[in-house]
């Protein structure tokens, strides 16, 4: 049986030979006769070595993104858990600024009248400040205080923000995010100290000058509070006008 094959896959070898041999490929058809399993095997290994590289590159382009993505697929968290991670993050903050204000709330009155200096060291002879309401003296230094708790609060509260909004974050982004938070927190303080030590005096001082002739200048300690929250506010934002603007850029 094997030298009736082996005759009869040389004729055909013969026949292709002599059909092909104007086309080019008369040399490509002995080697796939005397190597059957070639056609089989060493032609199609290429082809699998082909998709294995390719399969392989798509596997490493994925672990790159993976890498740098916010979190794995594998350690996503459901709608409920990050509302358990908010709640537990405001419960942090809250309990951070009630414990400064307790600890502060003694020295309540002490604050007010520290707050109120540069008013009252321009108010005229027999002048002072008054309270309409008759709340007003007792709610305006709890106030004052509270916003106080919350000031010196902020970097804890900023950091705990800060945790529960990480883990979505890019690691460029984080690099970048780390920066422009402390920047920001420090250029606020900067700018309530600012208008504390260096414009509340001049800008109360010309009020009180403005004033008509027959106009007792005598002003509510609450809204002495709520002017100088205001003012406060006002130049703390417009000192973060460096961070707006690389935030732009």
């Amino acid at each position: 049986y094997f030298p009736v094959s082996r005759k009869f896959f040389f004729n055909i070898e013969l026949s292709l030979i002599k059909a092909n041999e104007d086309r080019g490929v008369g040399a490509f058809v002995p080697f796939i006769l005397k190597n059957p399993r070639s056609v089989g095997s060493n032609s199609i290994r290429p082809a699998r070595q082909r998709r294995r590289c390719g399969r392989s590159r798509q596997h490493q382009q994925k672990s790159a993104i993976m890498s740098e993505s916010p979190q794995d697929s594998g350690a996503e968290m459901p709608l409920v858990a990050h509302l358990i991670e908010l709640r537990t993050r405001l419960m942090h903050m809250i309990g951070a600024t009630l414990l400064v204000f307790f600890a502060l709330i003694a020295f309540r009155n002490d604050l007010y009248s520290q707050l109120a200096a540069p008013l009252r060291h321009l108010l005229p002879t027999g002048s002072s400040m008054i309270a309409t309401d008759i709340t007003s003296s007792f709610l305006a230094p709890f106030k004052l205080t509270f916003y106080l708790a919350f000031f010196v609060a902020v970097p804890y509260v900023l950091y705990q923000l800060w945790m529960f909004i990480a883990p979505a974050l890019y690691k460029h982004e984080k690099r970048i995010a780390i920066p422009l938070l402390v920047s920001s927190v420090i250029l606020f303080y900067v700018g309530i100290a600012f208008a504390y030590f260096v414009t509340l005096g001049p800008v109360l001082k010309f009020f009180v000058s403005v004033a008509p002739e027959h106009v007792s200048f005598m002003t509510d300690i609450n809204a002495y509070l709520d002017f100088c929250i205001k003012f406060f506010l006002v130049f703390g934002f417009t000192f973060e006008i460096p961070v707006v603007v690389l935030l732009l850029i």
